[in-house]
């Protein structure tokens, strides 16, 4: 409902989010906002103690947390 509300309502979520996205003007991949590849782990660690992991509804490790860091390094829409 906020994709189409907002004008953003197209065929596929991930079609609606990247239009979000660049309606915001975020700029995708966490190393253009100075995230440094060494930083990845500690951020997994911080990210898999968060009190808000367990309620997540899908079971991540925490090498799950660091291998979706690694690959929005770079990411572009």
């Amino acid at each position: 409902a906020i994709f189409e509300s907002n004008g953003l309502g197209r065929g596929s979520l991930s079609e609606s989010c990247r239009d979000f996205i660049e309606k915001t003007g975020i700029t995708p991949g966490l190393g253009r906002h100075g995230v440094a590849e060494g930083d990845l782990d500690s951020i997994a660690d911080e990210a898999f103690g968060d009190p808000c992991h367990p309620g997540n509804m899908v079971q991540v490790t925490r090498d799950d947390m660091r291998m979706v860091l690694a690959a929005s390094m770079n990411t572009r829409l």
